[in-house]
């Protein structure tokens, strides 16, 4: 029951969060963090899979990816996430997000010990490479917590080396997200 009440508030800040936001930042990262229960790993997956075949057979049009983190504090946690949609196309899938809910408490939830859901948002001006992620078999992903009232500056300090890079043709690629939903913002995300 925690889990579902937790599961229903995440949902919640993501509405809000849509409201205050408008459609100012539309390309958005929907992103969960999923830590199994000890010893379940291989249940978990199993569950996954199943779970994903149901929104398969749904038609789910939103293509989910999903990784093992292998390195740093969240290692054996799973990744999985869901690119390049807009805060309109959230608003149109309401119904389905609640009979996802149901059907994962159901399938994937004894499974879970710890869960995350947040949102980002696609920073265009300040990344070297397009949003749509594919498939990335291994992605290094740095999380900058930025005091409030430095965001401006944070970001225009990033476009100001993304310029430079892009003058001097260094051929490193990456994409920013702005922490929008569902964590301690201000806060960037950098995939490379």
């Amino acid at each position: 029951m925690r889990r579902i009440i937790l599961v229903g508030v995440c949902l919640l800040i993501v509405c809000l969060a849509g409201f205050a936001r408008a459609e100012d930042k539309p390309v958005l990262a929907w992103i969960e963090t999923i830590e199994a229960k000890p010893g379940m790993e291989a249940r978990f997956e199993a569950a996954l899979q199943k779970h994903y075949a149901w929104h398969a057979a749904q038609n789910d049009p939103w293509p989910i990816y999903v990784w093992v983190i292998i390195n740093g504090d969240r290692t054996g946690q799973y990744l999985i996430g869901s690119f390049g949609n807009t805060w309109k196309d959230y608003d149109a899938r309401e119904a389905f997000e609640m009979a996802d809910m149901k059907e994962a408490v159901a399938t994937i939830g004894p499974f879970v010990d710890k869960y995350t859901s947040f949102l980002l948002a696609y920073e265009e001006e300040m990344s070297r490479q397009p949003e749509a992620p594919g498939p990335a078999k291994l992605c290094q992903l740095t999380r900058y917590y930025v005091k409030p009232g430095d965001a401006a500056a944070f970001a225009d300090a990033v476009k100001e080396i993304k310029a430079a890079l892009d003058a001097a043709a260094y051929p490193v690629r990456n994409r920013w997200y702005e922490w929008v939903s569902g964590g301690e913002v201000p806060c960037w995300v950098n995939a490379t």
